[in-house]
């Protein structure tokens, strides 16, 4: 079409259709360059707007949830404070020492309001902010993330935590609440932090949308929510004064009395890229080009067409977010000029997006990648054709607490900076050497065969101390494992599951754990099973079987072994180590060892109206150590049912006596004063001190079964039980050996002097009705019959 126009202009000479010519398809590419260039660039400056909101979101998110754990962390260690319990106990008569001192910790915590509230939700001390908190307000508080509050019309982010008299303490005796006000957790450095505009309103009940908190003047971000229009996917835009923003809307927290979100825009020109300089240089190159032409028309016009059609081509790979891209240069100085600009474009986008990327993927501290890139990595490569077999080894620095304490955040920092880079420096050949949290490391490698060497390198790569202005600080730390399998599929869950091993080994004597299903409390079935644990005490699901224990001296059976048994009427038997550890983790152990003492107290009345005077030996748990009001209630028990003391013996684990040897040895004496016979149960599975051990006014050492089962045959256990029944002879205290499973054991235990035997050679436990009839039935040993029946 465009030849037969020229064609037409037949009074034209041919210099000037040639100059015309190619000044139109000059000016024709130019504008082709131009639209091209706007549409590309529109439609890149929207992704990347996109891509910044939902950096700047996480950003913006792990920014309050930074906030709030580092007031959670510091109300969480002052909430074990003893001076402050006192405090807290003396408050009804000098309430002001109180608030003075939640003051100058609220000053410390960079808080603003505070409030102190009793057990029962009565406020007793508290800012002047705070007055109108309410207990029912504190569940959505707890937990390091915190929760946010509405208050005198106001919103605070805010944190609750406990007080208990001890850490075993199920109940609290106050809770402490710190808050921030919405408006210092959402300030200025928040939003060059994020590069976006934040805002924050509310949906309040019969309120319209309110903007709360902004890091600009509230009543303009209130005009700019108003005025949004929702433009494509989740994107508004909003007009106000003459000026134009983009943002999107997320979603900031979601309670169940109060809903904010979040608004993160800016304005228009920084979302799209300028055009005026691009537009003056393709105007001087037009003319430029078409003064030329009058001489060079094909020549110039090739030299000039190229390089614009090749720098569409880079301005549509920059759109597409390719930026690694060689700028070609043109001819001239004007097509450099534009392709400079596009070059001076592509490096400030790739600047800012490489700024972002590092806020919201790298550790400030350390330069270490932080928990978001390792979710992103692993996600990453857990979605390619050809899976890696990745583990996590967790590493937490075990009482860095203390050492914070004892040297300083500053010289603790360097601490941090120092094992970051001696964990970087040695593991630079695995995939990712990870800052998960304040004193948590991991390394994530590609093999989980090489778990238990990785986690010797690390052992041996933190045993030297670190140097920290001129002092030398050795470490320790706990380690726990976690691998991809079936069960566990995706980043989240491979930390979850590394640190559910993290904690059983933090709360043992193992220095690491790899995770495997038996230490997940929280399956779906041990959920089943929990949530039932708080009937099965009424609903006659737990009964009591007994086992016999034999006085070898006597050959008479003096005690039973009262053993707690769950029959699930839809899972059928359940094992007492898992549903006693889920009664101990469920606050409901409690009720279950009551209930087994005055089960057996009760049965022992009642076998005493038959005849048969047993001792009933039954076990507790670390928790009833700490029960105050547990020696009261034994006592009580044995008195209701006219029953001596001394037929009862109170069995402990030796783990459990020697976790919180204080409180065992109250709770033991306690037992003891009202002649209650005491017995350590598993002796020599554990870690007793000889010293602590003196000290506990104990009857009796029962030998756990794994030094018995094999007596007959194992000359070093045959060694180790005979060392262990001297000692208590020596003592002046009985034992028991459990898991006797044959004759020549029995007799070997009888040859050691051991007191009493108890296993399946003499005896399975028996129910309540089969063991009456083994005390009948049974001629080869002679029971203790009562003499006298009260």
């Amino acid at each position: 079409m465009l030849i037969n126009v020229l064609s037409k202009v037949n009074h034209f000479s041919l210099k000037t259709k040639l100059l015309l010519s190619f000044t139109i398809i000059v000016f024709s590419l130019v504008l082709v360059t131009i639209y091209v260039t706007q549409s590309v660039a529109v439609t890149h400056s929207k992704r990347i707007l996109q891509e910044n909101i939902r950096v700047s979101n996480v950003v913006v998110h792990e920014h309050v949830n930074d906030t709030a754990k580092v007031v959670h962390k510091a109300a969480t260690n002052l909430s074990s404070d003893f001076s402050l319990k006192s405090l807290i106990l003396n408050a009804k008569t000098d309430s002001a020492s109180l608030n003075v001192a939640m003051n100058n910790f609220s000053s410390r915590f960079n808080t603003s309001d505070f409030a102190v509230l009793s057990a029962q939700g009565e406020i007793i001390v508290n800012s002047v902010g705070f007055s109108s908190l309410s207990i029912d307000k504190l569940d959505e508080l707890k937990g390091e993330k915190g929760g946010w509050l509405y208050i005198n019309d106001s919103f605070y982010l805010s944190v609750a935590v406990p007080v208990k008299n001890t850490p075993l303490s199920r109940n609290a005796m106050a809770y402490l609440v710190f808050a921030k006000p919405i408006e210092r957790v959402f300030n200025q450095d928040l939003a060059t932090l994020s590069n976006l505009n934040v805002a924050v309103y509310a949906n309040l009940p019969n309120m319209p949308e309110q903007v709360v908190s902004s890091t600009l003047d509230l009543d303009f971000a209130q005009h700019v929510l108003k005025r949004r229009s929702l433009i494509e996917n989740d994107l508004y835009t909003s007009s106000f004064d003459q000026v134009n923003y983009y943002g999107a809307i997320k979603t900031l927290a979601e309670q169940p009395s109060l809903q904010l979100y979040l608004m993160l825009f800016t304005e228009e020109e920084k979302v799209f890229l300028s055009y005026t300089a691009l537009l003056k240089n393709v105007i001087v190159l037009l003319a430029i080009a078409s003064i030329i032409a009058l001489i060079f028309a094909l020549v110039l016009s090739q030299t000039i067409s190229s390089p614009l059609l090749k720098l569409s081509q880079v301005a549509q790979k920059i759109g597409e977010g390719e930026h690694s891209i060689n700028i070609p240069c043109g001819n001239t100085k004007e097509v450099n000029r534009l392709a400079d600009a596009i070059f001076q474009m592509n490096y400030k986008i790739t600047k800012r997006n490489t700024e972002i990327q590092k806020l919201a993927f790298v550790d400030d501290l350390t330069e270490l990648p932080n928990r978001t890139a390792f979710y992103e990595f692993v996600n990453q490569r857990l979605s390619e054709s050809v899976k890696v077999p990745l583990a996590l080894i967790l590493i937490d620095i075990a009482k860095f607490t203390d050492i914070n304490d004892a040297i300083g955040y500053q010289s603790a920092d360097l601490l941090l900076n120092q094992i970051a880079q001696r964990l970087a420096k040695h593991f630079a050949d695995k995939l990712m050497v990870i800052r998960m949290a304040g004193n948590q490391f991991a390394i994530l490698i590609d093999n989980n065969k090489d778990i238990e060497k990785t986690v010797t390198e690390v052992t041996e790569c933190l045993h030297s101390p670190f140097s920290i202005d001129d002092l030398r600080i050795a470490i320790n730390q706990k380690i726990g494992c976690a691998h991809i399998d079936t069960n566990i599929s995706d980043a989240r869950s491979l930390a979850q599951a590394a640190d559910i091993a993290l904690k059983v080994a933090k709360g043992g004597y193992s220095s690491y754990v790899i995770f495997d299903e038996s230490l997940n409390l929280y399956d779906s079935h041990k959920l089943a099973l929990m949530s039932e644990l708080g009937n099965i005490t009424q609903n006659g699901q737990l009964t009591l079987h007994y086992q016999p224990q034999l006085c070898l001296e006597k050959n008479k059976v003096e005690n039973v072994e009262c053993l707690a048994r769950w029959i699930h009427p839809e899972f059928g038997f359940v094992p007492p180590d898992v549903f006693i550890e889920l009664a101990e983790h469920s606050g409901q152990i409690k009720a279950i060892t009551r209930f087994v003492i005055t089960r057996a107290i009760e049965q022992h009345s009642h076998w005493r109206s038959l005849g048969y005077d047993i001792v009933m030996a039954v076990n507790i748990s670390t928790i009833d150590l700490s029960d105050k009001h547990f020696s009261e209630f034994v006592h009580d028990t044995l008195i209701k049912h006219n029953v001596s003391a001394d037929k009862l013996i109170i069995e402990v684990t030796e783990s459990a006596a020697m976790e919180e040897p204080e409180l065992a040895l109250q709770c033991l004496s306690s037992l003891s004063e009202i002649g209650i016979k005491l017995s350590i149960d598993d002796f020599g599975t554990g870690y007793s001190s000889m010293a602590q051990l003196k000290k506990m006014p104990v009857n009796e050492l029962k030998i756990d079964k794994a030094f018995v089962l094999n007596l007959a045959k194992d000359t070093e256990d045959q060694s180790i039980v005979a060392t262990f029944i001297a000692l208590a002879k020596n003592l002046n205290l009985a034992t028991v050996a459990e898991g006797v499973e044959d004759q020549a054991s029995l007799d070997l235990l009888k040859q050691m002097g051991c007191t009493y035997a108890q296993g399946y050679h003499i005896s399975r436990p028996l129910s309540e009705n089969a063991i009456i009839e083994w005390f009948k039935s049974d001629t080869n040993i002679n029971l203790v019959a009562q003499q006298e029946v009260n």
